[in-house]
């Protein structure tokens, strides 16, 4: 699907989106209408998080360039990452739908950013000090510590599920939600 808001204007961006991406390679040419400079971002979001690319360039009228990106299983898999590490990546996401919004009214507004931030900040404290206790002695020391990180996690899980069923978000911000809430649910304490 692609999304041009104005095709009389050719400085508009258009937006172009795969939904559920096969692995492998995928080819975007590019031709030029006019001679200038051109952008292609891309965002690539699966189990493991959201890898960014871009493209820059001149181009020349009727000239063409070639891009390619490669869609991978394993792209941004990290199994040795620690729970505190997932949640600021988490942070940091939540912050890009919030600047999305800001921009063209895609992403979350303030109220649905403060929702999901809040567990996520209790779940960050929360993981350093469970991070911060010497393994020989997590067995003893940690039971009331795991169950509120347990909390936080499904605290975090629910404002979610209520974003995506209640609220109006596209879907485009329900995905990419939806794949955090996976990556939390799935992270492993060490």
């Amino acid at each position: 699907a692609n999304f041009d808001d104005d095709p009389s204007d050719p400085d508009d961006i258009i937006l172009v989106t795969i939904r559920n991406p096969k692995v492998g390679k995928y080819v975007l040419k590019v031709i030029g209408n006019t001679t200038g400079d051109y952008y292609v971002d891309s965002t690539y979001v699966n189990d493991n998080g959201v890898f960014d690319d871009s493209n820059e360039g001149t181009i020349n009228v009727s000239e063409s360039k070639i891009i390619e990106e490669v869609v991978s299983e394993t792209a941004g898999f990290n199994p040795s990452q620690k729970l505190s590490e997932v949640v600021a990546d988490l942070q940091k996401i939540l912050v890009t739908l919030i600047e999305e919004k800001d921009k063209n009214q895609q992403g979350l507004n303030k109220e649905q950013y403060k929702k999901l931030m809040e567990p996520l900040e209790k779940l960050q404290h929360l993981a350093r000090d469970y991070e911060a206790i010497p393994n020989t002695e997590k067995k003893h020391e940690t039971t009331n510590l795991l169950k509120k990180i347990e909390e936080q996690r499904h605290k975090f899980a629910s404002e979610i599920d209520k974003l995506v069923l209640k609220e109006k978000i596209n879907q485009e911000t329900a995905s990419v939600l939806l794949v955090l809430r996976q990556r939390l649910l799935d992270a492993v304490l060490r």
